[in-house]
């Protein structure tokens, strides 16, 4: 009888299981010989408790060797006749599991930190041999490795008035340099730096005379390094504040004399302090 039910039940794509499986089925048949010749077909939902339907067959009239296939068809057409309450009893099945399941978390999106900034600084510079520079940068950063990064600046810069015995000073100053940028710790919002810089400065001297003694110009160009820290602050993901301060010294100077007496100029020992924004990108 199995073989001959698990080929009407072939035809609707379903299967027929005789052992229990640890998943439960989308229905049971039960078979009760309640005579020698009466058999009852009783048609329960997977849970074994919910009764859908039943058939009693009389098999007084069919002949010995076609019983079988007479339950085995009597079985298909009970469960053909409760094929939709099946279906909606697996559909709702189906539902309460995906409800209880719970909604995959999708991970932290980790963006990356940007790579480049630029921005303007405003600085000022001390030296000494005496000159003092106020004045502005625009300046830029790439990090080319997750705490390492090159930078590069840009600027001008107005000297303070600086008196001698034959006259007052002003100097103007051009400078660009390269260096390095190391991420020493870092928080949320703050970053701390050590920074190290090499500039060239192109510094512009003016004399201004008084009565008797000769207007004199003078360009030339001194070389700087410098060391220190810097305190970036992290406004946004692409707006941030600098602070820095360094202290370094000349390799090449630059002086400024009067009459071969020096009163100024780029040399001996250098400190600088700054403060800007900055646009991360």
């Amino acid at each position: 009888m199995v073989r001959h039910l698990a080929g009407e039940l072939a035809v609707r794509g379903v299967d027929l299981c005789t052992v229990a499986k640890s998943s439960q089925p989308l229905s049971r048949l039960q078979l009760t010989a309640e005579t020698a010749t009466r058999v009852r077909i009783t048609l329960l939902a997977g849970d074994a408790e919910t009764r859908l339907g039943e058939r009693a067959l009389e098999l007084g009239s069919v002949p010995a060797d076609a019983r079988l296939l007479a339950i085995a068809v009597a079985a298909d057409e009970l469960l053909a006749a409760n094929w939709s309450e099946l279906e909606r009893r697996r559909q709702r099945a189906a539902e309460a599991a995906s409800a209880r399941e719970p909604e995959p978390v999708a991970p932290p999106v980790a963006h990356a930190e940007p790579s480049f900034t630029l921005g303007p600084l405003f600085a000022f510079d001390a030296f000494g041999g005496g000159q003092r520079l106020l004045g502005v940068d625009a300046r830029g950063a790439f990090r080319f490795a997750p705490r390492l990064a090159l930078t590069a600046r840009i600027g001008v810069r107005q000297g303070l008035p600086h008196s001698s015995d034959h006259g007052s000073l002003h100097a103007t100053a051009l400078l660009g340099g390269l260096g390095l940028r190391l991420e020493l710790a870092r928080s949320q919002r703050l970053r701390i730096d050590l920074f190290g810089r090499v500039d060239a400065v192109r510094l512009s001297a003016s004399a201004y005379a008084n009565p008797g003694a000769i207007d004199q110009k003078d360009t030339a160009v001194a070389v700087t390094a410098l060391g220190g820290v810097d305190l970036r602050l992290l406004l946004s993901r692409s707006l941030q504040v600098t602070l820095e301060t360094g202290l370094g010294g000349v390799p090449r100077p630059v002086h400024i004399t009067d009459a071969g007496q020096r009163v100024s100029g780029v040399s001996q020992l250098a400190f600088t302090l700054g403060g800007g924004v900055s646009a991360a990108f």
